[in-house]
């Protein structure tokens, strides 16, 4: 817990400067053009840890496959879960609002 503090305390101190840079970075021609998705791609990763006790509690049932893992990202667990029919109706609501064709390309 610590450690997670530490990172968080870090965090605000030294991301505004990366994204600041990244940000004049992506408007560089030889500047990283994804720069916005890996962002988006990342947070959903971090989110899916994060929120994982909650997303499983309001979003899916108990036998559906759970969020909390590292390496996924939050569509990817709700595609899962809409194809074995294990979403509560606010996990629904979510998917309805992706979109199919998120959700197809989301599963990992």
């Amino acid at each position: 817990m610590i450690i997670y503090l530490i990172s968080i305390l870090v965090s605000v101190i030294i991301y505004p400067f990366g994204f600041i840079f990244g940000i004049i970075d992506y408007f560089k021609k030889s500047g990283n053009k994804r720069y916005f998705v890996h962002i988006a791609s990342s947070q959903s990763q971090h989110m899916n840890v994060v929120m994982a006790p909650l997303f499983n509690k309001i979003m899916i049932k108990e036998n559906g496959y759970q969020f909390g893992s590292m390496d996924e990202q939050i569509s990817s667990v709700l595609s899962k879960n809409k194809l074995t029919g294990t979403l509560k109706w606010f996990g629904k609501l979510i998917c309805k609002i992706l979109g199919d064709e998120h959700l197809k390309k989301a599963i990992e």
